[in-house]
């Protein structure tokens, strides 16, 4: 089952209802688009059918008309939220859409009665039965429409396009880079697999053999014993080499390399100005930067700020810093034995901030000429968010595209899987993937599988912003 088919399966049980009755948002279903598809089928019976919307918040207002416009319906289409409703007037319309609601109050079901047919699309579940009763007896709900596999299945299958974006270390950081790559290489090759060099450090817990132990092991493989001839020049380089010590050191020193060649490739300074020119080609949009480590992910920050973009943070590693007003101004400490000092707030308290300023991208007014992103800025609000990707996953929010700063954790399913809470906002959506040429991270593209709903564009070309003529050269 694909979107379209579960859409069709709720439009059609709202026909057999008479075109009166509710369904539940749940993720995989997106609010906007089963109004939009309702919309189309009413009108394909109907060319000159009137359609009115009935929205609970600005949030519902501006996102349903970004639809709308979308679809060509923006001009056919009435879209009031309930603060402008006029009791004076009738909303008498062949069909009443209601979108973000979660419970309804006798004068929004008043509202909403005065169209013929009526359709809500509630935005999540109440765990009250009076409520639920209340509301299925004005618009009996459409529930049970999806298994729980049949919704894994649709999200899995929303499409994406992924677009490779390549960048290259310079001489020094590619030489450093081989000669952490050989000794990983040839510690592989005397202790025989990744395994065994992690074994060697802390033993085997499944079998529970002694760190020790596996040392000793690894050593006589390698042709130490404790009764080398070492007035051999050949047996002491053996002995030097691989006794149970050396094997140990050699261990915890390939593991220490291991991690440094990781944090040189996800945290490359290289890759900033590739982030800043996907950022600028897409300025429009609501983005999400998703990087390895909190420290890269504040360093991400730090350069999109200095480069003038409306960028936060989201994730344990934002240093502390001193409170501002919404004007900019300092905040003091107003008593206490701390009265007058500088207030200073920590990375949960300035992460959860960062968070409702991205939301003002889909909640402040609209404006038809000018973007929900430039109104949002305006207004103190950002359209960048750079987080880790190991971050709270109680992250709640919608996003249109999505940057990894490295393509050795940027595994999109696991993402969606972990952030369940953030929303797609644009079909299809596009992801970004930067890595360094001629590294392991290249080689983690072979794990990646294109599918009919997920599109690769390998080797994109680097991007470069034009600032004279503004726009991004490809």
């Amino acid at each position: 089952m694909n979107k379209v088919e579960l859409y069709d399966k709720i439009a059609n049980k709202w026909r057999k209802q008479k075109g009166i009755g509710s369904t539940y948002a749940i993720n995989p279903v997106n609010s906007y688009e089963l109004a939009i598809h309702v919309i189309q089928l009413m009108r394909n019976k109907n060319p000159n059918c009137k359609v009115f919307i009935l929205c609970c918040q600005y949030v519902n207002y501006n996102t349903v008309r970004q639809y709308l416009n979308q679809n060509g319906l923006l001009d056919s289409v009435i879209v009031v939220t309930t603060k402008y409703i006029n009791p004076m007037y009738k909303y008498q319309y062949d069909v009443c859409i209601a979108i973000g609601f979660t419970v309804l109050l006798k004068n929004t079901v008043a509202i909403i009665e005065q169209s013929k047919f009526r359709f809500v699309i509630l935005d999540r579940k109440v765990n009250d039965k009076q409520i639920t009763n209340g509301i299925s007896s004005h618009f009996p709900i459409i529930d049970n429409v999806i298994t729980n596999s049949q919704a894994n299945v649709v999200r899995d299958n929303s499409p994406v396009e992924e677009w490779r974006v390549p960048v290259t270390f310079d001489a020094d950081d590619f030489v450093k880079y081989e000669k952490y790559s050989d000794y990983i290489t040839q510690t592989i090759k005397i202790f025989g697999s990744f395994d065994r060099i992690n074994q060697a450090r802390i033993g085997d817990k499944e079998l529970n053999i002694g760190k020790e132990t596996i040392c000793d092991h690894i050593a006589r493989e390698n042709g130490w014993h404790e009764y080398l001839d070492c007035t051999s020049e050949f047996n002491k380089q053996i002995d030097d080499m691989y006794n149970p010590g050396s094997i140990a050191l050699r261990a915890e020193t390939a593991y220490n390399i291991m991690r440094e060649r990781s944090n040189m490739l996800t945290d490359a300074s290289c890759k900033l100005p590739a982030i800043l020119d996907i950022v600028r080609q897409n300025s429009d949009k609501r983005i999400i930067i998703v990087s390895k480590r909190g420290e890269f992910a504040h360093t991400v920050y730090e350069y999109l700020n200095k480069n003038g973009i409306a960028v936060g943070e989201y994730h344990d590693a934002i240093p502390p810093k001193q409170a501002v007003d919404t004007n900019g101004n300092p905040i003091f400490v107003k008593s206490g034995i701390n009265k007058g000092k500088p207030r200073i707030v920590k990375a949960q308290f300035i992460s959860t901030d960062n968070v409702r300023r991205f939301k003002l991208c889909g909640v402040v007014p609209y404006r038809p000429n000018s973007s929900l992103v430039e109104q949002a800025i305006q207004q103190g609000g950002i359209n960048v968010l750079s987080i880790k990707n190991a971050s709270s996953d109680e992250l709640e929010c919608t996003s249109d595209v999505f940057i990894f700063t490295s393509a050795m954790f940027a595994d999109w399913w696991e993402f969606k899987y972990r952030f369940n809470k953030v929303s797609l906002g644009e079909v299809p959506t596009n992801i970004y993937k930067i890595y360094i040429e001629n590294t392991i991270e290249e080689k983690a593209f072979e794990k990646v599988k294109e599918s009919n709903s997920y599109h690769v564009h390998a080797h994109e070309k680097e991007i470069t912003f034009d600032e004279n003529i503004g726009a991004v050269l490809l």
